[in-house]
């Protein structure tokens, strides 16, 4: 899909190449969600679909539905109706599951409605049950035909019409419900030149949740997902401004895939330098060798896959703070969870939009950016008496933490070293002087010099707001020798002279 999108963006073609694009892009999306049914109902069959439950109102989700197939039914000329009672009916369902049941039955409806008609979703409820109706008044099914309506690729033999394959969609839909512990069922009139067709299916669901096992439950519900647009990738991300990418940022793409791996180069080469690795191992040897700034990394790769090289950088002191974002064909949520486990700050599923991953790595980096400036500012904000240092709170992933503890020990520890700076505070950390730069720079936004010299001087105000010591005793116990040359460092960093800095506090 990527480079259909690609090519659709570019400007380059006229109207008729374009709307013959759409359509290869329509088929590619018809093919990918057939192969993805098929999937689904190999699972069900072999009882590996796990059901993930969680409360939702089921009247939002079943709008949303409703709600992408507005534009299908105007250009058909199709009525829709949704008719139900109140604005909230709680239920407990798999959303992801259920909405290929209701996706199914409407996209059904509105394929087997000629122009003018009408489908109409309604929903009514009785103690115990949830009834969801689909009904239209299309060409109807004849009866001969409905006892083998929920079989895998069943054809009505319909005179020569087109459009009368049912597709694996309605077998998945009944296992579906049926692991919901509900029933579907339908009821057909075929149409006659005396009066018009009728088909409607009706899903049935129990209330309450006491038929699920306690597996299925996920920890917790969150509200219904947008599907307005749910056979192709969402791009509604909130697109962060451009100002953001000021310079080229290094991007390390991890990809076995050649031909995704050159689209991927020339989809962001003009906005990234560009580091490519074929497997895992390589990726993880060139991080800790270049530091970059963003990771894309495919799961399923040689030697090392995603999965442990993202576990193997968000561990290690030296890449946990690069934003990772994995690709992958693996689509269930068990996989999302073990991604996102491993330290994954994005999962994205293929095929995607090249718009929606350059939306991705923009945030991720506005994300940094901004959590960078937080936390210099909080580690450069002035001390105050009687107020705890908080300077390595909240900002930061424990392994920078850590490790960010581990550089203020070291500069505490050798405070009064005029000679203690970049070389040997990055033997002291293991760390080349590069590595250590950017490592420091990608958490504090300082330079190594600079953050040795802020821990100097928050030290020095610290023994100040004490009044215990001279200023002169103060210099040489933070490394200055020189008074003045200590003096001038420090307003530079307070705005105020050490002897105004006591006065005022």
């Amino acid at each position: 899909m990527a480079p259909i999108d690609k090519i659709n963006e570019s400007n380059q073609l006229d109207s008729q190449n374009k709307q013959k694009l759409n359509l290869v892009k329509s088929n590619t999306n018809q093919l990918l969600r057939l192969v993805r049914e098929l999937m689904d109902f190999r699972k069900a069959e072999t009882n590996h679909l796990n059901l993930e439950i969680g409360s939702y109102n089921l009247i939002e989700f079943l709008q949303q539905i409703l709600n992408s197939f507005q534009e299908a039914a105007m250009a058909k000329n199709i009525q829709l109706h949704f008719k139900y009672h109140s604005n909230s009916l709680i239920a407990f369902f798999d959303p992801q599951q259920l909405e290929k049941v209701f996706f199914n039955l409407l996209n059904n409806a509105i394929k087997f409605t000629q122009e003018h008609g009408s489908v109409s979703l309604s929903i009514t409820e009785t103690d115990k049950k949830i009834h969801v109706q689909i009904s239209d008044n299309g060409r109807g099914i004849h009866p001969e035909y409905l006892n083998n309506l929920f079989t895998n690729f069943f054809q009505v033999a319909d005179h020569g019409l087109q459009n009368t394959g049912y597709g694996i969609g309605l077998a998945l839909s009944k296992n579906i419900v049926e692991l919901h512990h509900g029933e579907i069922s339908v009821k057909s009139i075929p149409a006659n030149k005396h009066q018009e067709g009728y088909t409607s299916f009706t899903v049935e669901l129990l209330k309450g949740n006491k038929h699920f096992e306690q597996k299925n439950f996920i920890a917790k519900a969150s509200e219904p997902r947008d599907v307005s647009n749910s056979t192709q990738p969402t791009n509604t991300l909130e697109a962060i401004d451009s100002n953001i990418i000021k310079t080229k940022f290094t991007l390390l793409i991890a990809e076995d895939n050649p031909d995704l791996s050159q689209l991927l180069e020339e989809t962001f080469e003009d906005q990234y330098d560009i580091i490519l690795c074929k497997n895992g191992m390589e990726a993880w040897e060139r991080a800790i060798e270049e530091i970059p700034d963003l990771i894309l990394s495919d799961v399923m790769m040689p030697l090392m896959d995603g999965f442990e090289l993202c576990e193997k950088l968000k561990t290690d002191a030296r890449t946990s703070h690069i934003p990772v974002i994995l690709l992958t064909a693996k689509t269930t949520q068990d996989d999302q969870i073990a991604g996102l486990e491993n330290g994954a700050d994005s999962y994205l599923t293929k095929p995607f939009s090249t718009k929606v991953l350059d939306l991705h790595l923009r945030n991720l980096l506005a994300l940094r950016e901004n959590m960078r400036q937080k936390f210099g500012f909080q580690i450069s904000s002035i001390p105050k008496a009687n107020e705890p240092a908080q300077e390595n709170q909240h900002f930061i992933g424990a392994v920078d933490r850590e490790f960010y503890d581990r550089v203020v020990q070291l500069i505490h520890e050798h405070m009064d070293n005029p000679e203690f700076g970049v070389t040997m505070l990055s033997r002291k950390v293991a760390m080349s002087a590069p590595i250590l730069y950017k490592k420091l720079k990608a958490v504090s936004d300082l330079s190594v010099n600079d953050f040795i010299k802020l821990i100097r001087m928050k030290k020095a105000a610290e023994l100040l707001l004490k009044k215990e010591l001279t200023i002169a005793e103060i210099a040489y116990q933070v490394g200055y020798n020189d008074r003045k040359y200590f003096s001038k460092e420090f307003k530079k960093q307070y705005g105020v002279t050490p002897t105004d800095f006591m006065q005022q506090n």
